[in-house]
C-alpha cells in the first residue's frame, strides 16, 4: 500500500449494522468484517479496508525503511551527485548562457535519490537535511563558479576559475561574491533554488499511509 492510493487518515469505523458487513482486504484479498479491519479513503473518495495482518506488516516495513542508515554511504554518494550536478549546471550555463530553471530540480532529484541509495535504500530525517544541505551547496557554489567565469570574460582576468575561487575564499570576498550571486538571482531565482531543494529534501522523505 502506497501513499499514492491511500489518503494520509484512517477512518475511524462506526459501529452498527455496517459493522458486520464482509468486505476484501485491499492488500491480500482475504475476507474480514468491517469491524474488523483498518478504513481508508482512496483520493477518489471510495473506502477500502485493510486486514490487521496487512496493516502490522505494512508498519514493520515503515519502520524498517528508516532504521540503521548507512550514514557514511549516503554522505559519500550525497557528495559525489552533488559535485557532479554542480559542475554539469556550471558546464550547461556557461556553454549556452541561459540557465534552465528545471535543472535545478533535476540536480535536487539526483541527489536525493543519491543520498538514499548510499544509505542503504533508507529514509529519514538526517538523510532529508543530508540531501537539502548537498542540493544548497550545488546550487550555490555553481552559481558562484559561474558569477567569476562571466566576471573572468568580460575583464579579461588570465586566471583560472578555480584560482579565482581559491583566492576570493582566502581574501574573504568569497561572502561578498556570495551576496552578489544571491542578489543577482532576485525573488525568482531564490525560488527557484528553493524549489531544487525542496525536491532533494523531499526524496528521502518516510512513506506514510
Amino acid at each position: 500500500m502506497s501513499e499514492e492510493n491511500f489518503e494520509q487518515r484512517e477512518e475511524k469505523i462506526v459501529m452498527g449494522s455496517k459493522a458486520e458487513e464482509i468486505v476484501k482486504c485491499q492488500q491480500c484479498g482475504k475476507e474480514i468484517k468491517v469491524q474488523d479491519g483498518h478504513s481508508f479513503e482512496t483520493e477518489d473518495g471510495q473506502e477500502v479496508y485493510v486486514c490487521n495482518d496487512c496493516i502490522a506488516e505494512i508498519n514493520r516495513a515503515l519502520e524498517d525503511e528508516t532504521k540503521n542508515p548507512n550514514i557514511i554511504g549516503a554522505f559519500l554518494l550525497g557528495l559525489l551527485a552533488a559535485i557532479v550536478c554542480g559542475l554539469g549546471w556550471y558546464f550547461i550555463v556557461t556553454q549556452s548562457n541561459t540557465e534552465y530553471a528545471i535543472i535545478t530540480i533535476v540536480m535536487g532529484w539526483i541527489i536525493g535519490k543519491a543520498v538514499c541509495r548510499g544509505s542503504g535504500h533508507k529514509k529519514g530525517g538526517k538523510l532529508q537535511l543530508m540531501a537539502a544541505i548537498f542540493t544548497a551547496l550545488a546550487i550555490i557554489i555553481s552559481e558562484l563558479f559561474i558569477t567569476m567565469q562571466f566576471v573572468a570574460s568580460d575583464q579579461e582576468v588570465n586566471m583560472s576559475i578555480s584560482q579565482l575561487f581559491l583566492g576570493a575564499t582566502f581574501s574573504g570576498d568569497i561572502f561578498y561574491l556570495l551576496w552578489e550571486v544571491i542578489k543577482a538571482a532576485g525573488p525568482i531565482g531564490l525560488l527557484i533554488w528553493a524549489i531544487g531543494i525542496y525536491w532533494g529534501y523531499s526524496i528521502p522523505r518516510p512513506t506514510k499511509i
